[in-house]
């Protein structure tokens, strides 16, 4: 796991943590209000029912039964179950289910899916009294409220997490390109540094070669900021590149390979375009490390051409097509070609691949038009 990604998952973990903390907070408060308005509710209903129990009248028996059998059946048609039992003798029954409390306490009680608040109670006349209220709906609220919060974290959670995920990962996408593009021109510069210290060399030459790392530095600069700037919807800088240009640098950076030049000059940004020869050399030379390749320059096309070992279908339809094609395993880095279908992009040029494995591998860089208009 690279360093970014360590950071990211890092980072979308403290949020996801502390974001459910901020919301349990706010959101517990709320259940216990629903929850504890439902007990209210039912104590203050019971204790009514409790001083209209108190007293002789409760034992009067007008139609119908006593007044409290009416009260219970009055009371059960709202949700609201009660029994009292006064003298061993009950008074009224309508609890759905049988229900065992002992006097002074409260409980909540689930039957079949259904939430009740249950209450026992001792008057004093010597009546006991079983209260069971139904709270389904607010037992269901209060779920819903939790449930919600949740959901609205998870949401968040995503949302949040995948903005940062692209975020972090278009921030390191030009670091990534830079520290894979500056180990050629500091391999080169290495080399003509340690050959001013030790080859034994003309005036000229030594001339030469410090020139050259002066360019290689100048380079690197352009580099750097190029790359770094690669994501912006701005079109690549349009100059005049000669192709000799070209092939020279070409020739002192990459020993052993064959350059062509046929025409003139090639229109472009001539930092992305030698970085983008500079990968499909590279890219090259890791699969004919001792074979042959053949550079072609053209005011019309860019072809590098090796002898290697070539691709299968799999390889193939990822180079073609790095953005919509998972990458093979077998492709340890696949930063240069994206990168190289960036620049080609770039100058409104088309990348494409042709190889056959065991024979080789053709990239040719395609422009639409003899002077590559920007």
């Amino acid at each position: 796991m690279k360093l970014w990604q360590k950071n990211y998952l890092f980072t979308a973990l403290l949020f996801t943590a502390v974001l459910f903390v901020c919301v349990g907070i706010l959101i517990v408060p709320v259940i216990r209000m629903t929850l504890t308005g439902a007990r209210d509710t039912a104590l203050s209903e019971e204790k009514a029912i409790a001083n209209a129990l108190e007293g002789p009248s409760a034992s009067e028996k007008p139609e119908g039964g006593t007044i409290f059998a009416t009260m219970a059946q009055f009371y059960a048609q709202n949700g609201t179950f009660l029994r009292a039992e006064r003298d061993g003798t009950v008074l009224a029954d309508r609890l759905p289910f049988a229900l065992s409390l002992d006097a002074g306490t409260l409980e909540w009680q689930n039957e079949n899916g259904v939430w009740y608040v249950a209450i026992g109670d001792q008057l004093s006349d010597g009546t006991r009294l079983l209260y069971l209220h139904e709270v389904s709906d607010r037992v269901h609220t209060a779920v819903w409220q939790g449930v919600s919060a949740v959901g609205l974290c998870l949401l968040l959670t995503a949302l949040v997490n995948v903005a940062l995920y692209y975020t972090m990962l278009q921030i390191n996408k030009p670091l990534s390109r830079l520290s894979h593009e500056l180990r050629t021109p500091l391999t080169v510069i290495r080399g003509y540094g340690e050959m001013l210290q030790l080859a034994v060399m003309t005036e000229e030459q030594r001339h030469d070669a410090a020139a050259y790392i002066v360019s290689e530095c100048d380079r690197l600069k352009d580099i750097i900021q190029k790359l770094l700037t690669l994501n912006d919807k701005t079109k690549a800088e349009r100059e005049r590149v000669p192709l000799k240009e070209l092939s020279g640098r070409l020739g002192m950076t990459w020993s052993g390979i064959e350059v062509t030049c046929s025409g003139d000059v090639i229109w472009g940004d001539r930092t992305l375009l030698v970085s983008l020869l500079d990968n499909l050399i590279r890219n090259a030379q890791k699969a004919a490390p001792d074979g042959h390749i053949a550079v072609r320059l053209s005011e019309q096309a860019i072809t590098v051409e090796d002898d290697g070992c070539g691709m299968d279908l799999e390889t193939l339809a990822y180079v073609n097509d790095p953005a919509h094609t998972d990458q093979p395993s077998g492709i340890k880095s696949g930063l240069g070609v994206p990168l190289c279908h960036e620049i080609a992009r770039l100058h409104r040029a088309k990348l494409q691949y042709t190889s056959e494995p065991g024979k080789g591998t053709t990239a040719t860089v395609l422009f639409y038009n003899s002077d590559t208009t920007l």
